[in-house]
């Protein structure tokens, strides 16, 4: 039976079923302030170059550091960014991919997280392709993405509008904040065509991101790594060589009582970087956005 519009239950109550969102539910994890390896936003291509052997055939190096690692999970999501990248870019779909050649032969690479099984494996934090066999004498060459700057951009893809709903921040127990962190809003100028600053909002203190948030979830203890693993000081070659979490994590969760909304026609997009440019010391520091996203 119902009374107006309103269903109602056997006992009279009025029946209410809440409507989903409008629109497809899209997490978006930045890369990690601590680790220019995920600095994708700004990162540069680099196609056969020559690289320079160390002096053993095994080592060989190349003209800049910081590659981007868009196959071991230091992105969350990296599968979709890789898609992302390759669909928005039609003529150079590279998809941050690292492509060796030894004298034109593609060689293939050992496993994540593994020196064995393939021709080679990655430092991916020096910059080096570490060859189990000795080229010596051979012709390398690489092709590779490394890293600029460490701004993070969050952009609705072409003819959608999204939505951000609820912000978090996740930092791990060792980080050391030797930068502030900005958030910025920003839109195209249909008319000078350069992007115009709309907000800023500067973090100069771990103690300003609390003050904001809606307080925090319990500490996710160090997860999935191995003790010996965790005893590897260095936290590059921890990344190189774990799946897991080396320090414990906090959880910081921002919840926004009005949407905000992005437009891809207006060339909207909000950036998160540190001023100075420099990475943040520690494991590990993320911004995570909630969204849905739906045509404009």
């Amino acid at each position: 039976m119902s009374i107006g519009n309103l269903m109602q239950q056997p006992d009279g109550i009025p029946q209410s079923a809440e409507s989903p969102r409008d629109g497809s539910e899209w997490v978006v994890g930045s890369h990690n302030f601590c680790d220019p390896c995920s600095w994708f936003g700004d990162s540069v291509r680099v196609n056969d170059e020559a690289m320079t052997d160390s002096g053993d055939g095994l080592t060989w190096t190349s003209a800049h550091v910081d590659w981007i690692d868009m196959i071991s999970g230091r992105m969350h999501n990296d599968d979709i960014w890789v898609q992302i990248q390759m669909m928005l870019n039609p003529g150079d779909p590279h998809g941050y991919q690292v492509i060796v050649k030894v004298d034109g032969a593609t060689k293939t690479p050992c496993p994540v997280f593994t020196e064995t099984g393939g021709d080679y494996w990655i430092d991916w934090d020096g910059g080096k392709v570490v060859f189990l066999t000795s080229q010596a004498g051979k012709v390398v060459t690489v092709s590779y993405s490394y890293a600029t700057t460490n701004t993070f951009y969050l952009r609705p893809m072409p003819g959608k509008i999204m939505a951000i709903e609820d912000a978090e921040a996740d930092i791990s127990a060792d980080c050391v904040m030797t930068d502030a962190i900005a958030y910025s809003a920003w839109h195209m100028d249909p008319e000078t065509m350069t992007y115009v600053k709309d907000m800023e909002a500067v973090y100069k203190r771990a103690g300003q991101i609390v003050t904001e948030a809606r307080g925090a979830y319990p500490t996710f203890i160090g997860i999935g790594a191995s003790s010996a693993h965790k005893q590897i000081a260095d936290i590059r070659e921890f990344r190189r060589k774990s799946r897991g979490m080396k320090f414990d994590r906090q959880a910081i969760p921002f919840q926004y009582s009005t949407v905000k909304w992005l437009r891809a026609s207006y060339m909207q997009e909000v950036r998160v970087y540190t001023p100075g440019g420099d990475k943040l010391d520690g494991e590990h520091v993320t911004m995570t956005f909630y969204c849905t996203e739906k045509d404009e």
